[in-house]
């Protein structure tokens, strides 16, 4: 066994990815990226909750409503710039050119095929 089949087999086990991905990734000379999720906290539940009422009460004052919803296909994008987070690409994304303002607001966006 050569020295890359073993570090391979100790990457994948390490990692728990298939080996076949390993070597795409060092084939394709792709970048790892890891995903940040947020965590849900107790009071998430209510305000969401409130939300989708408040949509539904919206939906049925105006059917088309929910086309006036601004929506995109990155992970998530504020007042500072656009979050999108790969899980490998085939190069090192841009960094984002920070604004700051007096204050600071996030957006949701809801993604769907």
């Amino acid at each position: 066994m050569s020295k890359l089949d073993r570090a391979l087999v100790h990457i994948t086990v390490q990692y728990d990815v298939l080996e076949s991905s390993i070597r795409r990734i060092l084939r394709e000379q792709l970048y790892p990226f890891q995903f940040k999720v947020q965590l849900l906290k107790p009071t998430d539940l209510p305000r969401r909750q409130n939300f989708c009422e408040w949509v539904n009460r919206k939906i049925n004052e105006q059917a088309y409503f929910v086309s006036l919803i601004p929506s995109t296909d990155e992970a998530g994008y504020t007042r500072e710039g656009v979050i999108n987070i790969p899980t490998w690409a085939d190069e090192i994304p841009y960094a984002i050119r920070e604004q700051h303002f007096q204050f600071l607001s996030n957006c949701l966006s809801c993604c769907h095929d």
